[in-house]
């Protein structure tokens, strides 16, 4: 299976996917950061994945673009240090 970052680079190369996707998709580039840090790390990820509470199943769903929980990629951006204001303000799964 491909990685989901893998199939969206290819696929946010063409103008008219692009477009479709911005207004669609709510998988953001804020989520490919995290999947695409967390891949580098050198701690162990079901490590981090255990000490932050997310479930192996919740992060493949997230990796493989099936589910994007803000409440754990807020959790994920905080551990790796990518949290900045306003991080969130245009996600619409966020309640």
């Amino acid at each position: 299976m491909l990685f989901f970052k893998q199939i969206m680079d290819e696929k946010l190369g063409k103008k008219d996917f692009r477009d479709f996707y911005e207004q669609e998709c709510h998988i953001c580039s804020i989520t490919l950061q995290v999947i695409a840090s967390l891949e580098h790390k050198d701690r162990s990820l079901f490590d981090i994945l255990d000490t932050l509470n997310i479930s192996k199943t919740a992060y493949k769903d997230l990796r493989e673009g099936e589910k994007c929980d803000p409440e754990q990629v807020n959790r994920l951006c905080s551990y790796l240090g990518l949290q900045k204001p306003g991080l969130f303000k245009d996600c619409p799964n966020l309640k």
